[in-house]
């Protein structure tokens, strides 16, 4: 799809781990563009935690 942001497995694992525990949104946010370099924004977290917290493939 045009314009749509892909993330790698990574960047997958990495929210979804610090959303396990229990990290604040603000801090995962601050985190991710330490480990990655660029922003993430609170409607792009909600859409890795949405479309890949219950996919098998990701635990």
């Amino acid at each position: 799809m045009v314009g749509q942001i892909t993330y790698t497995e990574d960047q997958i694992l990495f929210i979804l781990r610090l959303t396990l525990e229990k990290e604040n949104r603000n801090v995962i946010l601050h985190k991710y563009q330490e480990s990655f370099g660029k922003p993430l924004t609170a409607s792009q977290l909600r859409y890795v935690k949405t479309k890949y917290g219950r996919d098998a493939e990701f635990g």
